[in-house]
């Protein structure tokens, strides 16, 4: 008989002498674990992770991506969400704590889910917008996203996008919103002007009135800084690291002072409640 590899099989009734052992160890583990009471505390009610997965399906991530990112293989995953028809088994009742945890620990994100894969356009539609509303016209967007410009207008209303789409959109705003567009000829002077326009017929928001770009319950805070009160006191609670309410004056404030007091753009998100990526726009307007 040929030898076999180093990995045993673990059958119970296997003659081969590392597989009789491996299985003798398990057993011997199994029954320490049943006296200390310790027996299946490592496993856990799957249901929990099956609609996890499941919401993770209809986001738009198939098993084959979940597993690569959870690291959780696709048979779990099939015995998970179907059990085994073949072999009459209805799917998992429970299921090992690491492997729940894994799962569990996967969230739909744009960068996780494959390019085809649709989702909420809500922040790719205030992307655009937003840059529509500094200037950048459909023809210069649809040049930076490599895009027809029809496309372009067509997101800039839609409900749900591909995560291709999605990713594009968000790395040319990060590229632009802070950027003025071209203005060189008459041609690109009109077209900002007529995106300008555009926006504000529309009530579209700059970048800089938004915190969370993509939170769908967030409302653009688009009254001018220089408009509102600054509460000084406020402001160095904040500072010190009190949990106060702050106008987007106030932030301002706490984002200049924190800011030649050394601290970090993580510092500076914690104490103002707002985004990190809202911080640095901030810092650097």
């Amino acid at each position: 008989m040929r030898e076999l590899s180093p990995l045993t099989c673990y059958k119970k009734r296997c003659g081969h002498t590392a597989c009789r052992e491996a299985w003798n160890a398990y057993s011997r583990n199994r029954t320490r674990m049943r006296a200390y009471g310790l027996l299946g505390r490592d496993w856990v009610d799957a249901e929990p992770v099956r609609q996890h997965v499941r919401a993770l399906g209809a986001a738009g991530m198939g098993e084959a991506r979940l597993a690569e990112v959870s690291g959780v293989n696709q048979g779990t995953l099939r015995s998970l969400l179907r059990g085994d028809e073949r072999r009459g088994l209805a799917p998992t009742k429970r299921i090992r704590r690491w492997r729940a945890e894994a799962l569990l620990s996967v969230e739909p994100a744009v960068d996780l889910l494959s390019g085809g894969s649709r989702i909420d356009a809500t922040g790719t539609r205030r992307r655009l917008q937003a840059l529509a509303a500094i200037g950048w016209s459909t023809g210069r967007l649809a040049e930076e996203l490599g895009r027809d410009s029809r496309v372009v207008c067509r997101v800039r209303s839609a409900e749900t996008v591909t995560t291709r789409t999605a990713r594009d959109v968000r790395d040319a705003y990060d590229r632009l919103w802070d950027s003025k567009p071209p203005d060189e000829t008459r041609w690109d002077r009109n077209a900002a002007s007529r995106a300008r326009n555009l926006a504000a017929r529309e009530g579209w928001a700059k970048p800089m009135d938004w915190d969370n770009i993509d939170d769908p319950s967030e409302v653009p805070a688009v009254a001018p800084a220089d408009s509102l009160d600054v509460d000084e006191i406020a402001v160095e609670l904040a500072l010190a690291g009190e949990k106060v309410p702050l106008n987007r004056a106030e932030v301002a404030e706490v984002i200049r002072i924190g800011t030649g007091r050394g601290m970090s753009a993580n510092q500076l998100a914690e104490v103002t409640g707002r985004d990190k990526r809202t911080v640095q726009r901030r810092r650097s307007a």
